[in-house]
């Protein structure tokens, strides 16, 4: 056989591969044979040229790692043309009628076109579990303390396998993460997930427009929030407004720095202390003047301090100390008491506040000594 013949054969067996049908089986049942490494992947039926494109109908995939052996999906049409040099970079894709079934969720429906290497889809669910959906990203130890539902999520998503932007919306039902639960608001997404290391990274803002957010035994009513992310999933930047009913007060909540470092400032009226308003929001039903009869006392007469120390809850931990002032300048009588209080909130199990602050009396009656 000469080289000629060789060639000749070669060109016929690869115009057979690009231009016939039975060709483009060929192909497939090899690329679907080659899957099997990290998936189950199968097509219905099969149809088209490389050449022109091919055709696949009824196609499932099972078993993919990243989302776990439970999820399926199901893709009724999807139209593939490769170059003629078979270069794989430069592959497109369409998929029409997408459906991604998962554990506790409505069916997700999808649709979208892979072109150059980036993709461009939408997806939409009805009702979806935020553990399920979440349980990719984060550690088992977290997601396996968040549970709760959102619904109507209509996202669009685009840009490289490795770097993709999420934008859209989403209705939080309730969502809770160890106590502490967030329901009833609208939310809006607009981040970019990356995978460095082997590891998931997220960037941008999640926004809360209203919702509700029930800490313990008091409900914070949102204002216009967002967590900003920098890449660590667990350590959002905060800005978190909203207000709370707490027995006679009403307490303005406003929450920055992050997640692990969370600065939080409070204003009650009618007029109470930061630290008393913490208590008042922590309890949820108690007052001030119920003080007495929550604390264990005990005093130190030579050092004009009254100490007072309790557990009152197992989320709040706190002591509380008055000492008595010395005489101001020009006046025999004390000046009055400072009061110290320090100890810890306990949000959730992983989410705490530490409070340590000193308060001097003011003295609005009073001229300034120095004025």
């Amino acid at each position: 056989m000469t080289v000629f013949s060789v060639a000749a054969i070669a060109a016929a067996a690869g115009y057979y591969l690009i231009t016939s049908t039975q060709g483009a089986r060929a192909l497939v049942d090899y690329a679907l044979m080659q899957s099997a490494r990290f998936a189950s992947v199968t097509a219905g039926s099969t149809g088209g040229a490389i050449g022109k494109g091919l055709v696949l109908k009824n196609v499932e995939i099972r078993n993919w790692p990243l989302l776990g052996p439970a999820a399926v999906i199901r893709l009724q049409r999807v139209e593939v043309r490769l170059p003629l040099l078979l270069d794989w970079r430069k592959i497109q894709v369409n998929v029409f009628n997408g459906r991604l079934d998962l554990p506790q969720c409505d069916p997700a429906i999808f649709s979208g076109r892979y072109i150059d290497g980036s993709i461009l889809g939408n997806a939409y669910g009805r009702v979806l579990d935020v553990s399920v959906i979440m349980k990719p990203f984060l550690p088992a130890e977290y997601w396996r303390n968040l549970r709760g539902q959102v619904s109507n999520a209509d996202l669009t998503i685009q840009g490289p396998v490795n770097g993709l932007q999420v934008r859209g919306h989403f209705y939080v039902d309730r969502i809770q993460y160890g106590t502490m639960a967030v329901r009833e608001g609208l939310a809006r997404v607009n981040v970019e997930f990356k995978q460095e290391r082997g590891q998931w990274r997220m960037h941008g803002p999640v926004m809360l427009e209203s919702g509700s957010v029930n800490v313990r035994r008091s409900t914070i009513e949102l204002r216009k929030s967002r967590a900003s992310f920098k890449g660590d999933l667990l350590n959002p930047a905060l800005a978190i407004y909203g207000t709370a009913k707490a027995d006679v007060y009403t307490i303005d909540v406003a929450i920055n720095g992050t997640l692990r470092n969370p600065q939080v400032r409070l204003r009650a009226d009618p007029y109470l202390a930061e630290d008393m308003a913490m208590m008042v929001l922590g309890l949820g039903n108690w007052a001030p003047s119920d003080f007495s009869a929550q604390y264990n006392t005990g005093a130190d007469t030579g050092a004009n301090r009254m100490g007072l120390r309790k557990k009152l809850s197992d989320d709040l931990n706190v002591g509380f100390e008055l000492e008595q002032l010395p005489a101001r300048p020009g006046r025999q009588q004390s000046s009055g008491y400072s009061k110290q209080l320090e100890g810890e909130l306990s949000i959730t199990d992983k989410f705490s506040l530490n409070i340590e602050e000193k308060i001097l009396p003011e003295y609005a009656d009073e001229k300034d000594p120095a004025a």
